[in-house]
């Protein structure tokens, strides 16, 4: 259906799926939107990390 053009909006938070099916990826923190990319860009993105694990994955 993407490919036809057809928009999905996914309210998930199993970062696996997400990550294998979504392009873009929006990140919400607090109802404010704290990121929106790719999601190579967003399994580098220290913002993310911190909102969702607490610390830098390097930590």
């Amino acid at each position: 259906l993407n490919a036809q053009g057809t928009t999905f909006l996914i309210i998930e938070h199993d970062m696996d799926f997400i990550m294998s099916h979504c392009n873009p990826v929006i990140a919400l923190s607090a109802g404010e939107m704290i990121f929106e990319g790719t999601p190579e860009e967003a399994q580098a993105n220290t913002i993310l990390l911190d909102a969702y694990l607490g610390a830098q994955a390097s930590d």
